[in-house]
């Protein structure tokens, strides 16, 4: 039956993988909210820039269809 139970050495080397893996979890996490917000702000600046500029943009899909205009 010992062999069924795991040392203490093996155990601590378990807990110390998981802890290296939560720590990659976070950082991922940390870069994906980087990204979320780098993309905010360039959608934000693009919308910025076509709503004010003093030309007609229209963006018209594949299918022909209007996607989006300016004033």
């Amino acid at each position: 039956m010992k062999d069924s139970y795991k040392t203490k050495e093996q155990l601590i080397e378990e807990m110390e993988a998981l802890r290296q893996e939560v720590v990659e979890l976070k950082k991922g996490e940390t870069e994906r909210k980087r990204m979320e917000e780098a993309l905010r702000d360039s959608m934000e600046r693009y919308r910025t820039l076509v709503e004010n500029i003093n030309l007609g943009i229209t963006l018209i899909g594949s299918d022909y269809r209007i996607i989006m205009t300016n004033a």
